[in-house]
């Protein structure tokens, strides 16, 4: 039995026998009864270790309230790995305050080792923004995201260029094809090196003919500014026949290129 700062009378069972002996649990009483003269309180200290935040609290807030804010892309592939890695590693009952560099580590180690050292790379990018915000959500302390110093794995850049012979075949295949508008595509991806999402994603109104540039706005890119890509003569060409023939065809020229 015990009072609190405040008064309130409490009695904490430490346990029973045979799993504690006399001898134990005297010992446990009076590192019970140090706590309580420092101003402590056992038993709220269970409570508060029992209602402390999951990972997998802290992954259905993540999914729910961060993912939403990202493109479609991003959070299909964040929750794959929320689902393929980070909830089995850490299951429903691991605290979010007492995960450790070493545990972060192994599940970096652990996908890696199953052959996928770039996904691991993504995983440990996943859980160390989960940290940076649950820190944010006061579910853990500030500057202690056990994230950092994991050491990421290397990556190759990768650059895939067509060759004369392929670009040929190319514009011939593009030349014979029936579907003009995937044709359009194509060589505006030929044209401005942008990436497919963000081609099909081109508004008329982030292009300028006239001075022959595209912005490209931050919501649509991997940057978080906005991106000005200027436009080759065949390119403005391009799209020049692409809004007539929408013109002339639809009377409309509608959002998208």
């Amino acid at each position: 039995n015990y009072y609190t700062i405040s008064g309130r009378e409490r009695r904490h069972t430490i346990g029973g026998y045979p799993d504690w002996t006399a001898t134990d649990a005297r010992k446990e009483a009076r590192r019970l009864r140090r706590l309580v003269d420092e101003g402590g309180d056992p038993l709220d200290d269970i409570a508060a270790e029992r209602a402390a935040p999951t990972m997998a609290e802290l992954c259905d807030r993540f999914e729910s309230e961060h993912l939403p804010r990202k493109r479609p892309s991003t959070q299909r592939e964040y929750t794959s790995i929320l689902e393929k890695h980070v909830r089995p590693f850490f299951g429903n009952h691991d605290k979010v305050a007492d995960v450790t560099f070493s545990e972060v580590d192994n599940l970096h180690r652990r996908i890696t080792a199953a052959g996928s050292p770039y996904r691991a790379n993504r995983a440990l990018a996943v859980v160390s923004k989960m940290f940076v915000l649950a820190e944010r959500w006061q579910m853990r302390e500030a500057n202690s995201n056990p994230c950092h110093s994991v050491e990421r794995n290397h990556e190759s850049k990768r650059k895939r260029y067509l060759s004369g012979d392929e670009l040929g075949r190319l514009v011939n295949a593009l030349a014979a094809h029936p579907d003009r508008e995937a044709v359009d595509i194509v060589r505006l991806l030929l044209l401005t090196g942008s990436r497919k999402g963000e081609v099909l994603g081109m508004r008329w109104a982030d292009v300028n003919l006239g001075s022959g540039i595209w912005t490209k706005l931050a919501a649509d890119v991997k940057q978080d500014t906005d991106h000005v890509v200027p436009l080759s003569a065949p390119a403005r060409q391009l799209l020049s026949e692409i809004r007539a023939r929408r013109t002339a065809r639809e009377k409309v020229l509608g959002e998208y290129v």
